[in-house]
């Protein structure tokens, strides 16, 4: 994401203006791509195409 939706406050529905916090961000995506078989830049691991039954097409990423 852009540095500034860490610095702009985002006026939601609750009318109360929030900034993402970038640590807490951080840990969601790693998680996310985690749960999923990805590596840290969101590229899929050679396990997960293995169990996707494409792992011979992964050997140029």
């Amino acid at each position: 994401l852009p540095a500034r939706c860490y610095t702009e406050p985002v006026k939601g529905d609750n009318s109360e203006a929030s900034v993402l916090d970038y640590d807490r961000w951080q840990e969601m995506l790693t998680e996310y791509y985690s749960l999923r078989g990805w590596d840290y830049d969101g590229v899929p691991t050679a396990d997960k195409l293995k169990a996707l039954g494409i792992g011979a097409y992964g050997r140029g990423l």
